[in-house]
């Protein structure tokens, strides 16, 4: 199975961290897309100690979405347009019924800050952050889910590389203020995860 944009050595090492995550905390996926690394973490989690994974996406909920215009990506223009389809949001639920994992998933139709607010399941133990990559969008989903973070909490930002500035400013800011430690860093083409633990 393809591992949507991650990619697959990311999308290994993403299901490696949710199999090591309890029962009682929960998974969250900020930017689904097409669910199918909603689907690698599900796949760990069950593999591991079963946590649950609630996927966040707004799909083609009304709202501001990231135009993407500055990024050097061959697909822009194509990639840009699906995030916000209906289609892709059927498709990411045609992706979760039928891996076999529907059970381990729930996808959230909605924006992440408001999501976060509103959460009312298990403290979190794996947070992974791939929704608007603007540095006041990748703020604001620290804000609003770190409070929901279990002590000792992983947080994995998606395209931590210089092509993504909102990303790395952020997570450099974190570092700097002890606020969290990067203990991996996974390359890949054009892109990197940053895997980090919560102080």
């Amino acid at each position: 199975m393809k591992a949507g944009l991650v990619g697959l050595v990311t999308a290994d090492r993403l299901a490696t961290l949710a199999g090591q995550v309890p029962v009682d905390q929960a998974i969250v996926e900020v930017g689904v897309f097409m669910a199918r690394t909603t689907v690698f973490l599900a796949h760990g989690a069950r593999s591991g100690h079963g946590a649950h994974v609630y996927g966040v996406d707004p799909w083609d909920l009304p709202g501001e979405r990231y135009p993407y215009k500055w990024l050097n990506h061959p697909t822009k223009g194509k990639t840009r347009k699906l995030f916000t389809k209906t289609s892709t949001r059927h498709l990411a639920e045609q992706t979760v019924a039928r891996s076999g994992l529907k059970d381990q998933i729930t996808l959230i139709r909605g924006f992440s800050v408001e999501t976060a607010a509103d959460w009312g399941w298990p403290e979190i133990g794996l947070l992974l952050i791939d929704g608007d990559h603007r540095e006041e969008h990748v703020r604001a989903d620290w804000n609003a889910w770190s409070p929901h973070l279990a002590n000792g909490a992983t947080v994995a930002w998606d395209d931590y590389h210089i092509d993504y500035p909102g990303v790395t400013t952020v997570v450099d800011e974190l570092v700097a203020a002890g606020v969290v430690k990067i203990i991996e860093v996974v390359e890949r083409r054009n892109s990197a995860l940053a895997i980090t633990n919560v102080r």
